[in-house]
């Protein structure tokens, strides 16, 4: 780097720090509207661009274009807050920020960066000006609002770090926006200049903390804010951007951040109108930022740079060390070894299924019911019927209702439908209330957005006025698809739903709540008037959006929100297969000092559960392929297995914990053993308490003896084994020994372990034996999520009932499309491990698996052929195959304390509760 230093001009390290805009819409090369461009590139050699809004092809297209065409690669930036779609034409729309808030998931914020990563790389894109870190607790913001993640502080910092880490993991530089922030302004500084006028511990205790946990997170870019602060500037207003004690003092020096400090637009009113174009780069370059942000005139701003330079204002030093940091970013990015993109790709990932589907999941998630005085919700969900659906789009939202008016037709609704504009007059409103007078119910649905330059964000007062007058008639309704603070100006609606932005998707989500969906979402704000922060009326999926067989399940919602109310978990989920449909319901939170609601892909602890999920069925494709036999002696495949009597354990001994194993090696954890190695050579050693096949003692011994087995078998790892055979091929993917740290938002924390560990546990196995061994052992270790478990029993029902079954469309392997590396068990080995083995008589034990036993968790109803197990953290799963049904449920009992007996009643109501909603409702 310091050679190529050396080659630039002082001019030319200037240009490295300009990053101006152009369009993103289709141009032909030689095309007049990219002379401009390719002049910046040719004479002034910038450093990068900022692409605005166009079609995925003809914004890479364009930028392969001017990167073959720039001696050094550019740095491509863009604004992809919400998902790629807020620039791509059909790319992936997440909701607003507010409205990841409100499903108050950091796995969401996680999944919007990372999805947004990938597409903004796959276009030529490697900077978002994403995620916003700004707290919005100013309702009058017009320029925030819901870009912001919400009001709370530190709700608002976790799910910006979950942002940052989604998108740096996808490959894309992620940018904190707007330092020190912009969620407490009413004036809109596209316009002029807001200001703030906060002290230092305001800032510190509010604005402040989302900046710190994205620093944290390991943010490269952060973006300033052209917003004063006379509380950090000796009283005086200049712009933050402008402001040294704010870019070097704050963020530099207090803050210590090292990556890139970028300009928010230096064509921004607040700035050009007080200190002219040239000037306001300057100062912006001398109050610590590294990249100039769309300067009014670029070649103006080099040169006024260029001045600054000669006249001692600006150091080299200074120059290089930013010049630096942009090299350096291009560095990381791989633009040395590859500035172009593979237009051929694009389609199969921007904007792909995968995508959408994980964008409608967390647009489903954060809706949120405010009010519904009259019950018209459930009114709407008894079925079909007559309403009239009038919309008001704004003008950057012309269609507004375009997906939700057919999507409710297409479910039976008779609908009437208006739509108004901001340009409608007095006929067009007389029309709409003519309209809601002739129809029983009433929906409005707007959008009104952040506007740049609007300066104002409110319904439009003939709008407003309509709405109230329609709510004094009749029964009515608000749909918001945008900024959630309407309600004061429609306080007379029955029912008022928050959507949080426009797109297609959500719409979609809005119409499948109307008829049946479940509605989860919260407040991330504080609502006027008089609605609080985390506010949010919950409704359990109806009957139709839950399929066609498992729907009937939905009582199960009220079971385990009492059972979590009553102390049983700080949360948990359960989740149905039944003939292949499923009801999965989350409830509570991921911990106490998480208030992240779990669902389908929120991650557990499994405990012993591992027994069943790798090891045992690691064992039953062994014995399917005749590389083990169940009635060998263990000491054929590990000889290290030494002590008076094991040669007389058999491997059908270590599956139905009959082998005269110890129950615990409690012992092993106090050993002063130096590796997981040493650890394996005292559990081989524990001598038997029992002959083989005189008593049943469950024993966490014999499974990881068990483990050991089949690594011997295979020559591979118990971890690696399990992900090659089972985990990879059944597309579990929120399922793994030792998860890593980018799924720490998403697992719910275990115990407060004060004996060993000294802190709450969380993302490390919870058994100190699986620890002590390194987190992979055969009898703990495993972490893994409902849905994955559903798609396991799923495929174990498949495998022992040897027909084809109920299906889930989520579910892989399936018999007549199956990967060429699905697991396949010969049938009479699958019916032999999940049958009751009677190796010591009465037992209960199949072959790794329990069966139904007088107050097992299983309960009361399910049928003798039934198979199952437990973990110690709170997890079970039991799979019913004259059924076809598969019941999992997963919960953190153990946090903070493992003096928590409340999950075993749970169990058996679970079981006995699914079973008698089946045979009720056949």
């Amino acid at each position: 780097m310091s050679r190529l230093l050396r080659t630039l001009t002082p001019r030319q390290k200037i240009a490295q720090l300009i990053m101006p805009w152009i369009a993103g819409s289709y141009a032909a090369f030689d095309d007049t509207t990219l002379a401009k461009v390719r002049g910046w590139i040719d004479s002034l050699r910038i450093g990068g661009i900022v692409i605005s809004i166009g079609s995925p092809l003809d914004i890479a297209a364009k930028l392969n274009f001017l990167q073959r065409r720039s001696k050094l690669p550019l740095l491509i930036a863009s604004d992809l807050e919400g998902g790629t779609s807020f620039r791509f034409t059909g790319g992936t729309s997440f909701p607003t920020n507010m409205g990841v808030g409100a499903t108050g998931s950091e796995r969401a914020a996680y999944e919007m960066g990372r999805i947004t990563a990938r597409e903004g790389r796959a276009a030529g894109v490697h900077l978002t000006f994403s995620p916003v870190a700004d707290v919005n607790n100013n309702p009058a913001n017009p320029v925030i609002n819901t870009r912001s993640f919400g009001g709370n502080a530190n709700a608002v910092a976790k799910l910006v770090a979950a942002e940052v880490r989604g998108i740096q993991d996808g490959g894309m530089l992620a940018t904190a926006k707007h330092f020190p922030g912009h969620g407490d302004t009413d004036t809109d500084s596209h316009l002029s200049l807001p200001v703030i006028r906060a002290d230092w511990h305001r800032l510190d205790s509010l604005e402040l903390i989302p900046f710190r946990a994205a620093i944290k997170a390991g943010v490269r870019v952060v973006m300033s804010a052209h917003i004063a602060l006379p509380g950090l500037e000796h009283g005086a207003t200049v712009p933050a951007t402008l402001a040294p004690e704010i870019l070097t003092g704050l963020l530099r020096d207090s803050l210590k951040f090292k990556g890139i400090v970028v300009t928010d637009a230096l064509d921004m009113g607040a700035l050009v109108n007080s200190y002219g174009p040239g000037e306001s780069a300057v100062k912006a370059f001398l109050a610590g930022s590294d990249l100039l942000l769309m300067p009014v005139d670029p070649r103006g701003a080099i040169e006024a740079m260029e001045e600054a330079l000669r006249a001692g204002r600006v150091t080299r030093a200074r120059l290089e060390a930013s010049v630096r940091r942009v090299l350096d970013a291009k560095v990381r990015l791989g633009l040395w070894r590859r500035r172009t993109v593979n237009l051929d790709s694009l389609g199969y990932i921007v904007g792909r299924r995968a995508h959408r589907d994980t964008a409608l999941a967390v647009s489903r998630r954060a809706l949120v019911l405010v009010r519904d005085s009259l019950g018209l919700l459930d009114s709407l969900r008894a079925g079909p019927r007559k309403l009239a659906v009038i919309s008001y789009a704004d003008p950057n939202a012309p269609l507004v209702g375009g997906t939700l008016i057919p999507k409710l037709t297409e479910r039976g609704y008779q609908l009437s439908s208006f739509r108004l504009y901001a340009t409608s007059g007095p006929a067009s409103y007389d029309s709409a209330a003519a309209l809601a007078r002739s129809a029983p119910l009433v929906l409005f649905a707007s959008s009104v957005r952040v506007v740049s330059a609007r300066g104002s964000i409110a319904l439009p007062a003939p709008f407003a006025t309509l709405v109230e007058a329609t709510a004094r008639e009749r029964p009515a309704g608000l749909i918001s698809f945008g900024t959630p603070y309407l309600l004061s100006q429609a306080p007379g609606v029955a029912l008022y739903l928050v959507a949080w932005t426009d797109n297609p998707l959500t719409e979609e989500a809005v119409a499948g709540a109307l008829g049946g969906a479940a509605i989860s979402g919260r407040l991330p704000i504080e609502l006027p008037p008089g609605y609080p922060w985390g506010w949010g009326i919950q409704k359990a999926a109806r009957a139709a959006s839950c399929g066609a067989q498992a729907c009937v399940l939905a009582p199960l919602a009220a079971l385990l929100d009492s059972a979590v109310v009553a102390g049983a978990a700080p949360g948990a989920v359960v989740a149905v297969s039944y003939h292949g449909d499923r009801f999965v319901y989350g409830t509570g939170r991921l911990g106490l000092d998480d208030p992240t609601r779990p669902n389908g892909e929120s991650v557990y602890d499994l405990a012993s559960l591992t027994k069943v999920t790798a090891t045992t069925t690691l064992a039953m494709l062994a014995v399917s392929e005749g590389k083990l036999d169940l009635d060998a002696p263990v000491q054929r495949y590990l000889p290290e297995f030494r002590g008076t009597g094991k040669e007389q354990v058999t491997i059908r001994h270590l599956l139905t914990h009959s082998s005269g194993l110890p129950a615990d090696p409690s012992p092993l954890l106090w050993q002063d053993t130096p590796n997981a190695d040493s650890a394996l050579r005292l559990v081989n050693a524990i001598p038997l308490d029992a002959a083989p096949g005189t008593r049943m003692v469950y024993s966490d011994v014999g499974a990881i003896v068990l483990g050991e087995v089949l690594e011997k078998i295979y020559g591979e790892k118990l971890d690696r084994l399990a992900e090659r055979r089972i985990f990879g091929p059944l597309e579990m993917r929120s399922t793994r020994f030792r998860p890593p740290a980018s799924w720490l938002p998403r697992i719910a924390p275990t115990e407060n372990d004060t004996a060993w560990r000294k802190r709450v546990v969380r993302g490390e196995v919870h058994d100190e034996n699986a620890a002590w061994l390194g987190g992979v052992a055969g009898h703990a270790g495993l972490f893994g999520s409902a849905e994955d478990l559903l798609r396991f029993g799923e495929w174990l029902l498949r495998e022992t009932d040897g027909r084809t079954v109920g299906q889930s469309d989520l579910s892989p392997c399936q018999p007549t499309v199956r990967r060429p590396d699905c697991p396949t068990v010969r049938l009479e080995v699958a019916r032999d491990f999940v049958r009751r083995q009677n190796v010591v008589p009465g037992s209960s034990r199949a072959l790794g698996w329990d069966t139904p036993s007088p107050g097992s968790s299983a309960g009361t109803r399910l049928s003798p052929q039934s198979f199952g197990h437990t973990g110690f953290t709170g997890t079970s799963i039991w799979i019913d195959p004259p059924r076809d049904l598969v019941i999992v449920l997963l919960s953190n009992r153990v946090h903070p304390t493992r003096n928590n007996p409340r999950v075993g009643p749970l169990r058996i109501a679970v079981a006995d509760r699914v079973v008698s909603l089946l045979e009720r409702n056949p």
